[in-house]
């Protein structure tokens, strides 16, 4: 009944309950070696071999409980860690589900406009074809078209150039204009 006691207590792997569990089977065995022990004549030798069988057991139950805590523990901080980890790959999961929808919806909008540079590739390279078949040198029309575009620059320029000379000739007559009127109005006050 004593080591039955023991071992059930230490089957609960709480401190307190094993603590309970061996007082309570030391006060048990006790009280079996006081109260029997005269009557079945019981070797003194046998008490100290029990006893000795008891504290063993009990060292080897607190040590069980104590490595059966330590592991619970071990086992509890691992679990705690790992869903933490989980959760951050999760999140690294749904950033990168994320990015990959970002980076294909970016994709099919080059693509997309892709398709549509190519086709105006397509329309404008046929419209110079149309152009180089109708005329009768492209090398002479192409010189043509860029003493055009430089004449028309040069034009450009000029009246540029023009536009700045008459701003200025238009401030200078307006500060004439203003002199001469501000002579005006002195020489009709002195007059």
């Amino acid at each position: 009944m004593t080591y039955y006691l023991l071992v059930t207590s230490a089957l609960y792997m709480n401190r307190t309950i094993l603590v309970t569990g061996t007082l309570t089977s030391a006060s048990l065995m006790t009280f079996f070696f006081v109260q029997y022990g005269p009557v079945l004549e019981i070797e003194p030798s046998t008490y100290g071999l029990s006893i000795l069988v008891f504290v063993l057991i009990c060292i080897i139950l607190f040590a069980q409980q104590k490595i059966a805590s330590n592991l619970l523990d071990a086992f509890e901080k691992n679990s705690k860690q790992t869903h933490e980890f989980l959760a951050q790959e999760k999140q690294r999961k749904d950033n990168l589900i994320e990015q990959t929808q970002m980076i294909s919806d970016n994709m099919n909008n080059i693509r997309e406009s892709s398709e549509e540079n190519k086709e105006s590739l397509d329309q404008m390279s046929r419209a110079f074809q149309g152009i180089a078949t109708g005329m009768e040198n492209q090398s002479e029309s192409i010189t043509s078209i860029s003493r055009s575009v430089e004449e028309t620059g040069e034009k450009v320029m000029l009246m540029d150039d023009s536009m700045q000379l008459l701003e200025k000739k238009t401030e200078e007559a307006s500060q004439v204009t203003q002199q001469v009127e501000h002579g005006n109005s002195t020489i009709e006050n002195h007059g």
